[in-house]
């Protein structure tokens, strides 16, 4: 009976690991960048991940080999770069504050990892979804001309406002 308990759950635990979780290294104007893909063995869809201030960390990539084995195809973007320094507060608003102010530059980082996510996966019915920061990121992208990409957006308490000049209020998207 143990046995047969035992071997039940070592299956499962077996058929819920991601097929494939790796770093993806890719460039944007010549910078180079590395996201993190988690294949689902029979993926329901794609999720695309956007990092909070603290940059790529274990954290969006345990996320993605989570939703991998929920059966999701996920990959977490990079936002900063691999240059550019996360380690203390001041590094981190830094990195967050010229995006912010540079929201063009913006939609084009996400835009960059979302095309990675979808030349990767069997599926592209996509969502993205973000955190703190990348839930503004996420916002950003589902209010600009890029929106049509995803099927759907979550942001978890992502930023609302836009610098003057770049605000994308004529735009309604779900």
């Amino acid at each position: 009976m143990l046995r047969t308990s035992t071997t039940t759950l070592l299956a499962s635990l077996i058929a819920a690991t991601p097929v494939l979780a790796q770093d993806v290294s890719y460039t944007m104007d010549g910078n180079a960048f590395t996201g993190y893909w988690a294949e689902a063995e029979n993926p329901n869809g794609l999720v695309v991940i956007i990092h909070d201030w603290d940059g790529m960390t274990d954290y969006e990539r345990q996320r993605a080999e989570m939703l991998a084995e929920m059966g999701y195809n996920a990959f977490a973007v990079d936002m900063f770069g691999d240059d550019t320094p996360t380690e203390t507060v001041d590094h981190r608003r830094a990195a967050t504050g010229a995006l912010y102010q540079d929201r063009e530059r913006m939609r084009a980082l996400v835009e960059a990892g979302v095309e990675q996510a979808l030349a990767r996966s069997s599926v592209d019915n996509l969502v993205v979804e973000g955190y703190c920061f990348g839930g503004a990121v996420a916002l950003e992208m589902a209010r600009s001309d890029v929106a049509d990409l995803a099927d759907g957006y979550a942001t978890f308490h992502g930023g609302l406002t836009a610098p003057e000049g770049q605000s994308w209020r004529s735009r309604t998207k779900p």
